[in-house]
């Protein structure tokens, strides 16, 4: 019999569906990748690599960071956490390499050493602030008998009473958070290695192992796996109730612990300042603060009732828009705002929250730094001053730590002082929201650079440099008496007797008067040729402590000019000019 051949599409089409449900099958059978978690640290769980070991032994130890829902996470801040002995009076004893580890944020554990000392029993805690601490028993044994000890003994055999240790929890009883886990081990005493030992709870609740696998109300174990003591169990309940844990073998041995579960209740009031703030400036006129509520290790909790909370002022001058606060059942935070009327006094804002009513929580404390908005001193003026008698006003300003012009929080006292001179008034004082003083400079009759310098306490003080010089009207009148000295030198005869020193006036009053006009209008310009420059146009400079911005240097320069008369200084200017005028012309010519 013959059957119709198959259409190699329909044969693709079948082996496409087939690679599909195969692939399908793979996905669904390879294990679910895990997912890293996004929470945050709550708890520590703490893990020894042997729970039994001898004397000087040393067992790496570890704390695990845990979320809310016993994941293990990432370390979310700088942490320390503290390995210790909890309770050293049991016999044992042993140290640590490092009692306290510097976790950094993103690492998931804290790693150090214990080496046992003396036999018995030990306690282990690791704890951190915040954190739910951890807590786990390692036995110490005795170290083995050496080998003459044991020779010895078989000539000289020593009985000893060996009596039946009995099965027995190590913690008889704990209290937890309801929702939390609490974890016990189990000390098999004298049971056989391989012994069945079954675990109950009564009324049920959840048991889990060390690896948090879910056994239901009942959960068996065998002695002997990890040494005398077991490995962690845990018991988990939601409800507040008391729970208690039964331990059995076949042979009849058993064992109990009583374990209560409550639910979490706050104990502390906890302030915090809104946006994080670590400080403020003190014309600030309000700050926004959140109220908490917590155990006494920073956990923070919803309220378990109605409650009010009172807030009141650490310092003076600090006025609340509100000052209590309502926590509803299971609220988780309250906010209020805080106005401040005025500078308080120091140079904090400090906040107190107190509970009312009969359960009342221990207070909450907080405080930020206050900083003044004015951190600088500047001092503003015109510059050069005349010397003398003359007052010129200068103007002091309050900057912040920019730079920037800013007024002041409260009345500010500024000390001045100038090298050359006084100032009033001093002290000046800078009212509250000003951001300028005003103050008048008398300067001295003395030339030169003089400093004004502006202090005030806490601030970094200002200064400016004054140049003082001559009045023009000094100048002036000093550049005509030295025209009019020049110009009577001038018709003085050059002989050396006293008679010489008689002016002779071979063309009359007329002619002298005109003259001595000559000399002051040639002393005048010639003056002031000095002082624009002429020294250094001529290719000579002055002495340092020549100025000529002063008087005497003006009598000295127009004596010079008005002894040597109009048409002397005109012709020197004259020539001057051409120099210049020629040197300009041949340094263009060579340029192009």
């Amino acid at each position: 019999m013959r059957y119709p051949k198959t259409h190699r599409s329909v044969v693709v089409l079948l082996f496409v569906t087939l690679l599909v449900v195969c692939g399908g099958l793979i996905v669904l059978s390879a294990p679910a990748a895990a997912e890293p978690s996004s929470g945050y640290p709550l708890r520590l769980r703490l893990k020894v690599k042997h729970t039994t070991l001898s004397e000087g032994t040393t067992v790496d130890i570890w704390a695990d960071f845990l979320d809310g829902g016993y994941n293990q996470v990432d370390n979310d801040a700088t942490r320390v956490v503290r390995f210790g002995i909890a309770e050293p009076r049991r016999g044992g004893s042993g140290s640590f390499s490092q009692e306290e580890v510097t976790v950094k944020p993103g690492e998931r554990s804290a790693f150090a050493k214990f080496t046992s000392e003396r036999a018995g029993r030990v306690l282990i805690r690791v704890s951190s602030a915040g954190l739910d601490s951890d807590e786990t028993f390692v036995l110490i044994t005795p170290k083995p008998a050496s080998f003459l000890t044991q020779i010895l003994e078989i000539f000289e055999p020593v009985a000893y009473a060996k009596g039946s240790l009995p099965l027995k929890f190590l913690s008889n009883s704990a209290n937890t958070e309801a929702g939390s886990r609490a974890k016990f081990q189990l000390d098999f005493g004298s049971a056989p290695a391989g012994t069945a030992i079954r675990i109950s709870t009564e009324p049920p609740a959840k048991i889990l192992d060390e690896n948090y696998q879910d056994h239901g109300c009942e959960m068996n174990i065998t002695a002997g796996q990890n040494g005398r003591y077991s490995k962690e169990i845990f018991i988990a309940s939601p409800d507040d109730r008391k729970v208690e844990v039964l331990a059995e073998s076949p042979s009849g041995p058993q064992a109990s612990a009583l374990f209560t579960f409550t639910k979490p209740r706050p104990s502390k009031v906890y302030v915090h300042f809104i946006d994080g703030l670590t400080e403020i400036l003190s014309n600030r006129t309000e700050v926004g603060v959140s109220i908490q509520l917590g155990d006494g290790n920073e956990k923070l909790f919803k309220a378990d009732q109605k409650r009010t909370i009172t807030l009141k002022p650490g310092n003076r001058d600090v006025e609340f828009q509100q000052q209590s606060v309502e926590f509803l059942p299971d609220q988780e935070s309250a906010s209020a705002t805080i106005l401040l009327n005025g500078l308080p006094s120091g140079k904090e804002l400090a906040v107190l929250a107190e509970s009312s009513g009969d359960n009342k929580l221990e207070p909450g404390w907080k405080s930020i730094f206050i900083r003044n908005p004015a951190e600088k001193l500047r001092v503003l003026g015109q510059s050069p001053v005349p010397r003398g008698n003359t007052n010129t006003e200068f103007t002091v300003h309050l900057l912040d730590k920019d730079d920037r012009p800013t007024t002041t929080d409260r009345d500010r006292i500024v000390n001045l002082s100038v090298s050359g001179g006084h100032v009033e008034p001093n002290p000046v004082k800078i009212l509250k929201n000003q951001d300028f003083a005003r103050v008048q400079f008398v300067p001295s009759y003395a030339t030169g650079k003089v400093t004004l310098k502006a202090q005030s306490d806490s601030l970094t003080e200002g200064s400016m440099d004054i140049a003082l010089v001559t009045p023009l009207w000094w100048l002036v009148l000093a550049a005509l008496g030295g025209g009019l000295i020049g110009g009577i030198a001038r018709h003085l005869p050059k002989g050396d007797g006293l008679g010489d020193y008689v002016p002779i006036f071979k063309r009359g009053s007329q002619s002298f008067a005109v003259s001595l006009l000559g000399s002051l209008i040639s002393g005048f310009i010639f003056y002031l040729a000095m002082k624009l420059g002429l020294s250094g146009a001529l290719g000579f400079t002055l002495p340092a402590s020549l100025d000529v911005a002063t008087g005497i240097a003006a009598l000295l320069f127009a004596s010079v000019g008005g002894y040597m008369g109009v048409g002397r200084v005109f012709d020197l200017l004259a020539n001057l000019w051409r120099f210049v005028a020629k040197k300009d012309s041949s340094a263009g010519t060579v340029s192009s």
